[in-house]
């Protein structure tokens, strides 16, 4: 719960609009949508209003995230189930979503109609820089792979970054509890991030767009 509503203070309002404008310009007429890896729903939820005639679905590992989904988006059907084994038929899906989620092409490639459109949302090379500086001795860039992914045809790259203004040590908390880096950080490290009473940082995303061969 803390994720949707850090989310829902619109840090990342800016990532929202520009992912809404891409699946809008290449969702087909009442295309069917999934978002695979959906979480509690923010971006499918939020996706799914934007569109005036598509089926949008979501699919989450977590139950509970899931249920959370399913209580709070009655326009949408939530289920539950790995990214690795969708509980969805083949070729059933004109655009597979995956925000921050794992990566699964074999099954993505399995769900989407022929010429089906994957997009998937990563972090740019220096998104949160200025909270990795402020929280370890030595900050790494975000590594951004080759683009290139077996089956698809890579089609686009949209970025979305702004600097975020975050005023109360919660939000900055809520904020690295939704990274990777929460998982493997030290007391030490851990000590400067509680220590820190506001931040400015940047929030850059890259919007990769590919087709099915």
């Amino acid at each position: 719960m803390r994720k949707t509503q850090f989310l829902r203070k619109g840090y990342y309002a800016h990532l929202l609009e520009a992912l809404c404008g891409a699946v809008q310009q290449y969702l087909p007429e009442r295309g069917i949508l999934l978002d695979a890896g959906c979480g509690e729903g923010y971006y499918t939820h939020a996706v799914g209003r934007s569109l005036t005639d598509a089926a949008v679905y979501g699919v989450d590992i977590s139950k509970t995230a899931a249920d959370l989904a399913a209580r709070a988006d009655k326009d949408t059907d939530y289920a539950v189930g790995s990214v690795f084994h969708l509980p969805v038929r083949s070729e059933s899906c004109d655009m597979v979503m995956s925000i921050f989620a794992p990566y699964c092409g074999e099954e993505f490639l399995r769900v989407l109609k022929p010429e089906g459109c994957l997009v998937m949302v990563i972090p740019a090379a220096r998104h949160l820089w200025e909270l990795k500086t402020a929280v370890y001795e030595t900050p790494y860039e975000n590594a951004v792979k080759d683009y290139a992914l077996a089956g698809f045809r890579f089609t686009q790259r949209l970025t979305a970054a702004r600097e975020i203004a975050l005023e109360h040590p919660q939000d900055i908390a809520d904020l690295f509890s939704m990274t990777p880096y929460a998982y493997r950080t030290g007391a030490k490290e851990r000590e400067r991030l509680a220590a820190l009473q506001s931040l400015h940082t940047q929030a850059a995303f890259e919007i990769l767009i590919y087709h099915k061969v």
